[in-house]
């Protein structure tokens, strides 16, 4: 399997930092409740947030969705 350039990595990071921020403000949430809800710690989310969610679980990542009642794809478009 390829592995996968930084940059690249970077760039799905930062879509989804930006992606969650705005989802977050949409739907006036904390990144406390989010974390309550995705049974997840709001270090996790703050690492998202901040753009360092390379290695979070896709099962984290889709219960971040659920708990924001979104589909995941809205994270990573």
């Amino acid at each position: 399997m390829p592995i996968m350039p930084a940059t690249k990595i970077a760039s799905i990071e930062e879509r989804m930092a930006k992606n969650l921020r705005r989802w977050l403000e949409r739907k006036e949430m904390t990144q406390m409740e989010v974390a309550k809800k995705a049974k997840c710690s709001r270090a996790t989310v703050t690492r998202m947030v901040n753009g360092r969610g390379f290695g979070i679980a896709v099962g984290t990542l889709n219960n971040v969705a659920l708990a924001l009642k979104i589909d995941i794809a809205e994270l990573l478009r």
